[in-house]
């Protein structure tokens, strides 16, 4: 994780006050590891964050995309705000160049979050 936040971190130390509007202060979150996405959904459902992009492995992405799919299609969440994205850490370059809308464009992020987050 510490590698994740230094190489692909946050633009500044705080929000930038540019990007972040007071009604959102979390502006561009990234949750890392996001397992079943509770946090990120969270987050995307409140007025914290105006963007969340939920991040996992091969292994988890299938399940964590039908749940975030699911949030949208009871309209608790925004499609418009919310994605999913693969993010292998033994990988990292090679996704972020893959993905093909640049939402995981290093230092475009204004929070990181993420729980229980195990590497193995």
């Amino acid at each position: 994780a510490s590698y994740m936040l230094e190489r692909f971190g946050s633009t500044t130390t705080s929000p930038s006050p540019t990007c972040v509007s007071t009604s959102r202060p979390l502006g561009k979150v990234l949750e890392i590891g996001a397992g079943c996405g509770m946090l990120g959904l969270v987050l995307a459902a409140s007025d914290l964050a105006q963007n969340v992009v939920l991040t996992e492995t091969t292994d988890v992405i299938a399940d964590l995309t039908a749940n975030v799919q699911r949030n949208i299609s009871t309209s608790a969440v925004s499609p418009d705000t919310t994605t999913t994205r693969l993010l292998r850490w033994d990988a990292l370059e090679e996704d972020v160049v893959n993905d093909e809308q640049s939402l995981l464009r290093p230092h475009t992020f204004d929070t990181i979050v993420g729980t229980d987050v195990v590497f193995t």
